[in-house]
């Protein structure tokens, strides 16, 4: 990524974060200039980093991904369907979107109970369609629904557990 992309990415994200009119981007810093010592006026939230600088993104996303393929694989179980793998793939496949569009928002948003309730709802109802929409062949809405529920609730309060 370029150092003006970089720049613009981050005074977006800082004006909208911080409500500032557009009219502020003129007065931040230039890029490179995100340390304080490079400039001891301006700092960036470490919300604000990319996600590859942000080194618990990949922990998180890892112990999403093996506690909803486990939710998953338990559903699996329960309905008696162990043959049809593609959920496990698809499920794979929606947290590859959903996860990292979450981290985005969460660090663009403030981080408050209400943001989080909201996105994690928008997730639920994102990865319920998909699942869906890859496997209703054999799964029903509701029980997409119901899986996509279960897999964020464990994956939330696993988050919220060790945070």
């Amino acid at each position: 990524m370029t150092n003006k992309l970089k720049h613009f990415i981050h005074t977006f994200a800082a004006t909208f974060v911080a409500a500032k009119p557009m009219a502020a981007l003129a007065d931040m810093p230039p890029p490179g200039s995100y340390r304080k010592s490079d400039n001891p006026s301006y700092q960036v939230s470490p919300e604000l980093l990319p996600l590859y600088q942000n080194y618990s993104f990949p922990i998180a996303w890892g112990a999403t991904m093996v506690s909803e393929l486990m939710v998953a694989g338990i559903v699996l179980i329960f309905l008696k369907q162990l043959r049809h793998t593609s959920l496990m793939y698809s499920i794979l496949a929606v947290n590859v979107i959903s996860v990292p569009l979450l981290w985005f928002a969460l660090s663009i948003f403030p981080r408050t109970t209400n943001i989080l309730v909201l996105f994690e709802l928008v997730i639920v109802a994102f990865e319920a369609a998909f699942i869906y929409f890859t496997n209703r062949a054999f799964l029903s809405v509701k029980y997409a629904f119901v899986l996509a529920l279960l897999m964020n609730a464990t994956s939330l309060l696993l988050g919220l557990a060790t945070n």
